[in-house]
Parts: structure tokens; sequence; C-alpha cells
């Protein structure tokens, strides 16, 4: 199934949904979102695993008021998403938050990080990730 097929029976299913809903219950409100595994193909993926840093309250307030601001303005940005709340590892120790950063393709990814922007928020680092953290750059795909 191509990405266009799947967005549409995506968006028919949805619509059915609502439908169905509406029947058995007035003044339903339903939120449809499309996911980038319908509307698009495969992404290059920036993930960043922050350990726990040494005063983690200081941590969250610059990566929350400074940090995400500097990385939003990384050019080819398509996607930016971070944990909420504590991060769970079955084995070992857990990072102390996680971000996801999507680019189209890996060249989109590696032009982003050499940009003036990806520079800044790369030298950004070293203000708040007192624990240090690790990146890690993949192409990624839907199964």
């Amino acid at each position: 199934m191509s990405a266009r097929e799947a967005k549409n029976t995506c968006a028919l299913f949805s619509l059915r949904a609502i439908s169905r809903a509406d029947k058995w219950q007035k003044n339903v409100n339903m939120e449809v979102r499309f996911t980038s595994q319908y509307n698009a193909g495969p992404m290059a993926q920036l993930l960043v695993l922050y350990n726990t840093p040494a005063d983690p309250a200081a941590f969250d307030h610059y990566y929350h008021h400074t940090h995400i601001g500097l990385a939003k303005k990384i050019p080819g940005l398509r996607s930016y998403v971070i944990s909420n709340g504590p991060v769970q590892a079955p084995t070992g120790t857990a990072p102390h938050l996680v971000a996801i950063l999507e680019f189209d393709s890996l060249t989109d990814l590696n032009a982003a990080v050499e940009s003036p922007e990806g520079r800044a928020a790369a030298a950004d680092l070293s203000n708040f990730a007192s624990g240090g953290a690790t990146l890690l750059i993949y192409d990624s795909k839907a199964v």
C-alpha cells in the first residue's frame, strides 16, 4: 500500500469512526492525527539520550526555556519530541530525558548539524547537560 493509499484509508476509517460515534453519543469530540508513517516515507532521526544531570530541576528549566528554542531553529527539522516524565529502562540506568529530532534524510540531518543553528544547539549542551549526552544518528522506517 502506498503512502497516499494509507493516508486515504486512514482518513476514511476516521470519518466512519466519527460518523458511528455521532450516532451513539451526541457532542462527541474526536481528534484525528496522522503520523509521519502515513504521510511520509523513511526519515532520518537524531536521538539524544541525556544522562542524569547534577541538578535535574535546573536541567529541566534550562532545557524547556532555552534549549528547545535553539533546537527548533535548526533548518530542515520536521519533528521534535521529548520524553514526558521519568524514563524507564528494563535494565541498566535510564536517561534523564530522551529527545528525537526528525529530518527528511541523512543528508538533510547532516547539513542541519553543520548549520550555524545546529552548531549553536550543540554548543549549548555544555550549558545544561552536566551528566553528558549520547547522540545517535540513523535512518528510520515504518514497519
